[in-house]
This record gives C-alpha cells, sequence and structure tokens, in this order.
C-alpha cells in the first residue's frame, strides 16, 4: 500500500485516478486536496497539495494513470508505474506484542492480543499453548484479534 502525494500550481476542480494490476481494474478513485497555499503576491492559490490515500499494490506492474482537471476545464492525463517485488527481502518482519507481556499467565475464553508487525502486509500465525505446551486448536478463543498495523486473521495451523 502506498500513498501518492504530489503537488499542482494551480488550483484542480477535478482529480481522480485509476489503478491496474493483477488484481484487476479500479477506476475514478478520488485523490484529495490535502493543502493549499495562497501567494499574497499575486492573490492566487500557487500550490495546491494532492494525496491517494492507502492505493493498494500488488505484485508485479502496478499501473496508476492520474487524471486532473483544473477550474479553467484544462485537463491532463499521466501514467506511472510501479513494480511489487520481494525477491530482494532478506528480512523478515518482526511482531512487538503489546499485551499480553512475555512470560504473563493469562486464563478465560475471551482476551484481546495486541501489538504490532512491522510488516503490514506479513501474515502473523498464532498459536494457544496450555501450561501443558500443547497446541490447541480451537480458534473460538479469538474472539477478538487485533494488530494495530495490518490486520491478519489468525492462520489455523
Amino acid at each position: 500500500m502506498i500513498q501518492v502525494k504530489g503537488y499542482s500550481p494551480e488550483p484542480l476542480m477535478r482529480f481522480r485516478y485509476d489503478l491496474t494490476n493483477a488484481a484487476g481494474l479500479v477506476t475514478n478513485e478520488q485523490v484529495f486536496i490535502t493543502k493549499q497555499y495562497i501567494s499574497t503576491n499575486v492573490w492566487d492559490f500557487t500550490t495546491n497539495y494532492f494525496q491517494a490515500f492507502d492505493v493498494s499494490l500488488v505484485l508485479g506492474t502496478n499501473l496508476i494513470t492520474l487524471r486532473a482537471t483544473d477550474l479553467a476545464g484544462n485537463a491532463t492525463t499521466t501514467n506511472i508505474s510501479f513494480v511489487v517485488s520481494y525477491a530482494g527481502a532478506t528480512k523478515p518482519p518482526t511482531v512487538q506484542l503489546d499485551w499480553p507481556k512475555n512470560g504473563a499467565q493469562i486464563s478465560g475464553t475471551i482476551f484481546t492480543w495486541s501489538g504490532y508487525v512491522s510488516d503490514p502486509t506479513a501474515t502473523v500465525n498464532a498459536q494457544i499453548v496450555n501450561t501443558n505446551a500443547d497446541s490447541k486448536r480451537d480458534w473460538n478463543h479469538f474472539r477478538r484479534f487485533l494488530l494495530r498495523l495490518g490486520q491478519r486473521r489468525p492462520r489455523n495451523q
């Protein structure tokens, strides 16, 4: 997932994007004007910052087509291509638990497990172990499974 940011030297009336990749085609997504700067020399907006929030990319080529129209009706289109590859990724993601702390003993059938994962695209596998170090495969114990980054469902192992 990326944030597409930039600026335009003119105020924009309409700003949209399309995304084409192996997952398919998403069209007409809104790009937001996040900030404007007005010049007191010309009494006009001279810098207009924009952002396309949370653009989901997939492995392979991702083509983003940006379409902007200014207040006079002049339109422009530009294409940006991103290639996602994990071929060079050698560092595994890390998990930092906030609760329960390491070594804590908990009981009951419902609890909240919270923490961080360094890579929001990572899959988190969890296992419940009882006091005899036996694995339980009953995922009903996970009524609420919370991660602050990259919410992922546990995989039943």
